[in-house]
């Protein structure tokens, strides 16, 4: 199954409201005048759900990444594992943490969710509020493989 890609927009420099982010999603709006902030591509690779999320996520758009990555959830049947690659997240406050806190609780319906390529900011950040301790954190796809195969669940 292919992958698409779900752009989070702001207008004019604000965020964008759950209006834009939907009909970005499905492709129903000209976003050629609107800045990207955050940008979410999904994949399936085997039995594991790979989301990738890129840009920035803060109190402006939190909500809207939260809403793309259940679209996504929908959308990809199938997958028995999930991860979500982080190699692309330059800014991340608050409301963006949030956000990962809420995933915890999202993504139950998985065998095993992990989330990959943290680094600068947002690995900084994870790391003072322990956020690490929360969520299976490995450092690169190939780790998330290799966990997969220890467990005897790849």
């Amino acid at each position: 199954m292919a992958g698409r890609t779900a752009r989070i927009l702001s207008r004019e420099g604000e965020a964008g409201s759950c209006e834009v982010g939907v009909a970005a999603w499905h492709g129903e709006l000209d976003v050629s005048e609107r800045e990207t902030v955050a940008e979410l591509d999904w994949r399936l690779e085997g039995d594991v759900l790979v989301i990738a999320l890129s840009g920035k996520v803060d109190l402006d758009n939190a909500d809207e990444v939260r809403k793309g990555i259940r679209a996504i959830q929908k959308e990809a049947k199938g997958a028995r594992f999930a991860a979500m690659d982080l190699s692309g997240l330059t800014y991340l406050d608050s409301a963006g943490l949030g956000t990962f806190v809420g995933l915890k609780l999202d993504m139950r319906g998985y065998d095993r969710f992990m989330v990959y390529g943290l680094k600068g900011q947002v690995l900084e950040l994870f790391k003072n509020i322990r956020l690490h301790k929360i969520l299976d954190v490995k450092q690169n796809w190939d780790e998330v493989l290799s966990s997969l195969e220890r467990t005897g669940k790849a």
